[in-house]
């Protein structure tokens, strides 16, 4: 999602759909009326567009959104939009972050930039 990890890329409005309907699919699959949804990452995002009226659903997201390619964050912001709440792992993210958010760093001791 992020520019600096490599080259921008042409989101398709048919990658897009597919990235819906896929997740349309997995919603009919899983129990999504729990009190408590956690989504891990932008990949299965696209299930709070598929969440009812019940329980709280947090989307925790590692990407850096600070250089977020803007083709593929205006289609993610309005879903993210709609969790209880974003838990980011930077603190830049938050410039982007659609709603009142927390920042919780990885737990596990890395190498990687993300995690520092």
């Amino acid at each position: 999602m992020s520019r600096p990890r490599g080259n921008e890329q042409v989101i398709t409005e048919a990658m897009l759909a597919r990235l819906r309907d896929t997740a349309a699919e997995n919603a009919r699959r899983l129990r999504l009326d729990a009190d408590l949804v956690m989504v891990h990452d932008a990949s299965p995002l696209g299930l709070v567009e598929q969440r009812g009226t019940a329980g709280r659903w947090v989307w925790r997201c590692h990407q850096d959104l600070s250089s977020a390619q803007p083709q593929i964050w205006s289609a993610l912001r309005p879903i993210a939009s709609a969790t209880t709440r974003p838990v980011f792992s930077l603190a830049r993210s938050r410039r982007r972050s659609p709603s009142p958010f927390i920042v919780i760093r990885p737990s596990i001791r890395s190498p990687s930039a993300t995690a520092r």
